[in-house]
């Protein structure tokens, strides 16, 4: 079991590293209570994941990592806004998903 991590490591070091970051940001994202941080560092974990997609030659997942990064990063300015805003906001990602 170790040798099929390893050797996927030592194929793509850079990449698999980056993968590694990207967890680690993502499990500090999920322990933070208010809600604009969260939000905030999920959108750049979603980012470091699309990076990592990319480097390792996933790139379908790359690019479906990095609409979700978008949706976030867009979340985190409009937390605030109108209910109608919210509703317009859940419909235009629920199509481009």
């Amino acid at each position: 079991m170790l040798e099929i991590l390893f050797s996927e490591f030592y194929k793509n070091p850079i990449g698999q590293s980056i993968g590694f970051l990207a967890y680690i940001l993502t499990a500090i994202a999920l322990s933070q209570k208010n809600d604009v941080k969260l939000r905030l560092l999920m959108a750049i974990a979603a980012s470091i994941w699309s990076i990592h997609f990319f480097l390792i030659g996933a790139f379908t997942a790359g690019i479906m990592v990095a609409i979700i990064a978008i949706r976030t990063s867009i979340t985190v300015f409009t937390i605030k806004s109108s209910t109608n805003t919210k509703i317009n906001l859940t419909i235009f990602f629920i199509l481009v998903n």
